[in-house]
Parts: C-alpha cells; sequence; structure tokens
C-alpha cells in the first residue's frame, strides 16, 4: 500500500495588488509533524541578490502555491498518493474544471477575455492533463482552525511579510514537531 500524504497550500497578498507571499507545507497530523515547507513570493533578483518584492495578486500567490504542490507530488513524492489541499476556490475550479474548456477555447474564458496569469496557468494544465496522477486537488475551508491549512496560511504570511510571529504561536499551542530536512 502506498503512503498517503497531505500538503496543505495557501497565498497571501497585503493589498490585491500587493506584497505576496505563498506557501505549501507536509503536515502530518497523526505525528502532528511538518515534514516540509516551502516558501516563495514574486521577487526580483540581480546577480542572486534579492532586490525587491514584486507587487503581484492574491490569484497568482495561489497558483504558485498548488504548483509547487504538484511539483513535488510529481518528484519528491512520486510514490506517494498526494492529497493537496487548497481553500481557494478559484484554484481548485481552475485545476480541476475550468482549465480544460480554456485548453479547448484557445485559452479565452466564458467572458471572451484571455485567461488572467496565463503563464501559471499552462504551467499548471501540465499536471492537470496527466493520466492516472498520483495527486488530487481538494478544496478546504480557509481559517477554520484546520492545523494544517492554518499552517500554511501562517507561513504565506510570514514570507509576504517577513514577520513569523502568527506561525510561532501555531506552533507552540499545537506542541508541533519540525522535522523538515
Amino acid at each position: 500500500m502506498r503512503k498517503r500524504i497531505k500538503l496543505y497550500t495557501d497565498g497571501a497578498c497585503a493589498g490585491n495588488p500587493g506584497i505576496g507571499g505563498w506557501s505549501c507545507v507536509y503536515y502530518d497530523a497523526e505525528n502532528n509533524t511538518i515534514w516540509d515547507a516551502y516558501t516563495g513570493g514574486e521577487e526580483t533578483y540581480m546577480e542572486g541578490y534579492l532586490i525587491q518584492k514584486k507587487e503581484t495578486t492574491n490569484n497568482r500567490m495561489e497558483i504558485m502555491a498548488l504548483l509547487k504542490a504538484l511539483e513535488l507530488a510529481a518528484t519528491k513524492y512520486k510514490d506517494c498518493d498526494v492529497i493537496i489541499y487548497c481553500d481557494s476556490s478559484y484554484v481548485v475550479n481552475t485545476f480541476n474544471e475550468w482549465i480544460f474548456n480554456w485548453a479547448r477555447n484557445n485559452w479565452i474564458n466564458s467572458s471572451k477575455e484571455q485567461v488572467k496569469n496565463l503563464d501559471l496557468i499552462l504551467k499548471l494544465y501540465e499536471y492537470a492533463k496527466k493520466e492516472f496522477p498520483n495527486y488530487g486537488v481538494y478544496k478546504i475551508a480557509g481559517h477554520n482552525n484546520e492545523i494544517g491549512n492554518e499552517l500554511a496560511d501562517a507561513y504565506a504570511v510570514a514570507e509576504r511579510s517577513g514577520n513569523a510571529t502568527k506561525l510561532a504561536k501555531i506552533l507552540k499551542e499545537n506542541n508541533i514537531t519540525l522535522a523538515i530536512e
């Protein structure tokens, strides 16, 4: 039997558009342990140095978080069954439904406009169209005390703001073990 893991994703933006952050967290509720956590944002680099964080949108951050989870499912966790939870209806519906219609319609949406965030949507499509993937993407209610989702939110907020106070509080209050490689 294949191991089943759960990845939680989230995006955060201070303003929309504004400075953003995203996260993907492998949280194991049974062992109350974080096994993996990845974060990022939209940034400008010069010669390997961070110059500035760029303004972005919440949807872009949510999509980037899901892309990281899909990448992990296809590589690091390819021998596992991966359940990916996302609290963005837009992203879950995009991945599970809308993206196939958009592809058939040459990336034009139901409003007869080009799909927004097409650069990221095209990357999502590569994962969405795979036959028999080892992953599924599911909607989870945001901010409902589901620890995995709360952790993903806290990591994304910390990436966006540079302030990990919320993350530290969740880790301490829930006595969560960090086993990040």
